[in-house]
């Protein structure tokens, strides 16, 4: 019974060495394998910091690409309309031209300042995050987060102003409109014009139109102007409406952030 008692003292010491060796030889591949380890995560951090970068030069690049856009036609509607001015057609039809052209241009405008928020909010919402929890700190890419800070407010700037202004210019071709062609019996221009297009049809007329079939015309060019000016004032106010929400929400993403903006001296 004293045998195997010391028996197994004597297994149980020498497993003990045995571990305690084998611990002290594999300390230092332990080590290397540790700095190693180390070593390839700081370079694959370094790697996800560049790629980072990267995305953010190439969205600011967008960002700078759609704001060079918007406005570039603004130039172009200028010679539009003079081009529109010079029209051999009725005054109604040529301001209704006129007004269709300034909303397009207006529909334009606001889905490049759309797009260009949408990349400002990809940045401050999902690149930055990402990428200050590599860095530990918020403090770069500032421009966006100290804008939004010191940037004083305008009233130039309200994002309703676009469909406003769309709807005014509507309205105002519209009273023209009707002011043009009130007092007259629509009833009788209507039918003096269908009979006259019934009995010269367009592919062969025989002289011009009597003054009752060019008013009808107009009217009926006048109403197709009407009708898709609305519309595309319709895409204005979609479109403001997303350019307000989309502000709003970078507002608050540039808000989480803990950098304080100090006051000029």
């Amino acid at each position: 019974m004293t045998i195997k008692i010391f028996s197994f003292f004597d297994n149980l010491s020498l497993s003990t060495k045995e571990g305690r060796l084998r611990a002290a030889r594999d300390a230092p591949n332990r080590g290397v394998e540790q700095f190693e380890s180390t070593g390839e995560k700081e370079k694959a951090t370094a790697i996800l910091a560049q790629f980072h970068a990267a995305e953010y030069s190439v969205m600011m690049a967008r960002v700078s690409a759609w704001a060079n856009l918007q406005y570039a036609p603004w130039p172009i509607l200028v010679a539009a309309l003079g081009l529109v001015s010079q029209m051999q057609a009725a005054v109604n039809i040529r301001v209704w031209a006129g007004v269709i052209l300034a909303l397009v241009v207006y529909v334009a405008y606001q889905g490049t300042m759309v797009n260009s928020l949408y990349y400002v909010l990809l940045i401050e919402r999902y690149l930055r995050p990402r990428a200050s929890r590599l860095v530990q700190t918020d403090e770069f890419w500032i421009h966006e987060r100290v804008f939004q800070k010191i940037f004083p407010q305008n009233p130039g700037w309200w994002p309703y102003w676009p469909p406003v202004l769309s709807f005014a210019i509507i309205a105002l071709a519209a009273g023209w409109s009707w002011y043009t062609y009130s007092g007259h019996d629509w009833t009788e221009i209507l039918r003096t014009a269908l009979v006259e297009f019934r009995d010269k049809p367009p592919k062969h007329p025989q002289g011009g139109l009597s003054g009752a079939s060019a008013m009808a015309l107009e009217g009926v060019a006048s109403t197709i102007g009407f009708a898709v000016s609305l519309f595309l004032g319709f895409f204005i106010i979609v479109l403001a409406r997303s350019g307000k929400r989309l502000k709003d929400d970078i507002v608050k993403a540039c808000n989480r952030s803990k950098m304080v903006i100090g006051e000029r001296s």
